[in-house]
């Protein structure tokens, strides 16, 4: 057995802590450099022997309410699997999602403990997501040349707008993040934070984007709710509600406004959503989905696989060259009702449930920026994630995972302190 210095293992935990901040921020270059940057730092985590005891402690938390939750809802994810056409590839992204949430808890454990460690993390995620977020601009703004042969695939004038749709959806459930950062580091960062996001705000803009959109009220609501809870100034109270719901209405008369063409090219319908606020595509993939539900209410066609289900292949009216269920259904709810059925949905759903109350009684006992911004990241992921990726998308769910752990590990402790070192 190979026995590493103390120094050695020092500047493993460092590596581990700019690889893991910049995985997230590195996500605008794809989903390959995320995943080779989450690699090399969970490795050097390892490595570096901040995982003693890591593996007892798990098990630990597998007792809790939430642990139960998740473990039980892998279960019957797993049983859903087995039943499905396509039991391998069901079953492969279940357990992917089990082993992500056991490396998050894993990452979130070193956060927690090692005050440098969530020190660099802090610094690396800023730095990263500026240098992102300013490159994302400069490409979509004027130069989308350079950005398509970073990513090799030639020296080409396309539009970037469809392609930075996925890091416009990231910025918005990275913003919270980025304000634990900035409370966990000297006042300087701050600058820092609010040109970010300043700069993410546009890259919405610019993509519009109407997922992120919905995240971004999803993120605001979420902590106003919870600010709410501690703030007893009346006056404070009915400013942070009265600029949410202005937000919120200007979001749909501006949407309204934009896109009222959408009823003029739907086909005909009887729509359950109007069409300037929720296309006629998604509509339809929801409906065909629910209606592919009821093939197996109880257990689901398989996680990851309504796409192949019967029936899914159809032309999609109105839409040409898209069958009527594309690779997702692009909402994570009727995703779990149609692909693990009325068990593995309603247990999803009940663990976010747990998972919210139990931050709101961590909140109401010691009111913590790491607890609100958490729960932020929840709401705006939850939302946005009504409109868009598959909720199996390895990417999504890691992020959401690795950050929502970032957050809560200095809610738990209290030694991560405004310019802190925590110490080696």
């Amino acid at each position: 057995m190979v026995i590493l210095s103390p120094e050695l293992r020092l500047k493993l935990r460092d590596i581990s802590a700019v690889a893991l901040g910049s995985a997230v921020p590195a996500l605008v270059l794809g989903r390959a450099v995320f995943a080779i940057a989450l690699l090399i730092g969970f490795i050097c985590l390892l490595v570096s022997g901040s995982h003693k005891n890591l593996f007892h402690l798990l098990i630990r938390q597998v007792s809790g309410p939430i642990g139960f939750l998740i473990t039980l809802t892998i279960v019957v994810w797993s049983i859903s699997a087995l039943d499905s056409t396509y039991p391998v590839r069901s079953l492969e992204a279940v357990l992917r999602t089990g082993l992500f949430i056991v490396i998050s808890w894993m990452i979130f454990s070193a956060l927690n403990t090692d005050g440098a460690f969530h020190a660099l993390f802090s610094k690396t995620i800023i730095i990263g997501a500026a240098i992102s977020t300013g490159f994302a601009i400069f490409a979509i703004a004027g130069m989308p040349e350079l950005y398509w042969f970073i990513k090799l695939k030639g020296w080409q004038s396309v539009g970037l707008e469809t392609e930075l749709k996925g890091y416009s959806s990231l910025s918005i459930i990275m913003l919270p993040a980025l304000l634990v950062a900035a409370a966990r580091l000297p006042r300087e960062w701050t600058v820092a934070i609010a040109l970010i996001s300043a700069g993410m705000s546009f890259l919405v803009w610019e993509t519009y984007n109407r997922a992120a959109l919905a995240g971004f009220l999803g993120f605001v609501l979420v902590w106003i709710v919870f600010w709410s809870m501690v703030e007893r100034s009346f006056f404070r109270l009915f400013s942070a509600w009265s600029s949410f719901f202005l937000i919120f209405f200007s979001a749909i008369y501006a949407l309204w406004r934009s896109r009222n063409y959408m009823i003029t090219e739907a086909p005909a319908g009887d729509w359950l959503y109007p069409l300037w606020l929720i296309d006629f595509q998604r509509q339809t993939i929801w409906n065909e989905a629910l209606k592919i539900a009821g093939s197996s209410p109880w257990l689901g066609v398989g996680a990851n696989t309504i796409n192949f289900a019967p029936g899914a292949e159809k032309p999609l009216p109105g839409q040409e060259g898209i069958n009527v269920i594309p690779a997702h259904p692009h909402n994570w709810l009727v995703e779990m009702i149609s692909e693990t059925g009325f068990f593995g949905a309603t247990l999803l759903m009940l663990t976010i449930l747990v998972f919210f109350l139990t931050l709101i009684k961590m909140y109401k006992r010691q009111p913590s920026l790491g607890i609100i911004a958490a729960a932020s990241i929840s709401g705006s992921y939850w939302v946005s994630g009504l409109f868009n990726f598959s909720y199996w998308s390895a990417w999504w769910q890691m992020t959401f995972f690795l950050l929502s752990g970032y957050c809560l590990a200095l809610a738990l402790n209290s030694n991560l302190r405004r310019g802190s070192s925590g110490g080696e």
